[in-house]
């Protein structure tokens, strides 16, 4: 436990070893997690394989929020075209939803 905790650092700047002190800036650790360049230089100097920190570097690039999460995301960037989709979704139910108890009727 200890020789991961050379590694953690206070600082928050999205790597994966953030200490993350303010629980809030936890998101920002976990959103796209990189691995800094002090984590990589300590790394190597602890004599990690540079194919190891290269395989690593690659696999945290897989690390993904969750589908709501990213949605969530999409719609406080975008929110008129989130509304606007909801708009012509709940339109379009609507025509079915009318065109089949036509049919049904």
């Amino acid at each position: 436990m200890s020789e991961l905790l050379r590694f953690a650092h206070h600082e928050t700047k999205g790597c994966i070893f953030d200490m993350t002190g303010i629980k809030t800036d936890i998101v920002f650790s976990c959103h796209r997690p990189i691995l800094c360049n002090t984590c990589g230089v300590e790394a190597s100097n602890e004599q990690v394989a540079s194919e190891t920190l290269d395989t690593f570097s690659k696999e945290i690039l897989r690390i993904k929020k969750k589908l709501y999460y990213r949605l969530l995301d999409g719609v406080k960037r975008n929110p008129i075209l989130a509304i606007s989709i909801s708009l012509i979704a709940a339109f379009l139910i609507n025509l079915a939803s009318s065109y089949y108890y036509d049919l049904i009727k």
